[in-house]
C-alpha cells in the first residue's frame, strides 16, 4: 500500500508540467505527511491478523 501510495506521487510529479524542483519545494512537506498514518493503518492490521492467529510479533532488538 506504502509503495502503491509513493509511486503514484512519483507518477504525478513526473507527469505535471510544472518545474519538478519547484513541485518538490512547495509539496514535498505535505506529501511525506500522508505516509506515516497509511504505515500506521498497516501496521495496525498486521498486528490485529497476529492476534487473532495467536502469534507474537518478534521481540524488539
Amino acid at each position: 500500500m506504502i509503495f502503491f501510495q509513493t509511486a503514484l506521487y512519483v507518477f504525478v510529479y513526473v507527469i505535471t508540467p510544472a518545474d519538478v524542483k519547484w513541485q518538490l519545494s512547495t509539496s514535498l512537506d505535505r506529501v511525506v505527511l500522508h505516509i506515516p498514518p497509511l504505515a500506521m493503518l498497516v501496521s495496525a492490521v498486521n498486528m490485529g491478523s497476529f492476534i487473532r492467529a495467536g502469534i507474537a510479533p518478534p521481540p524488539e532488538d
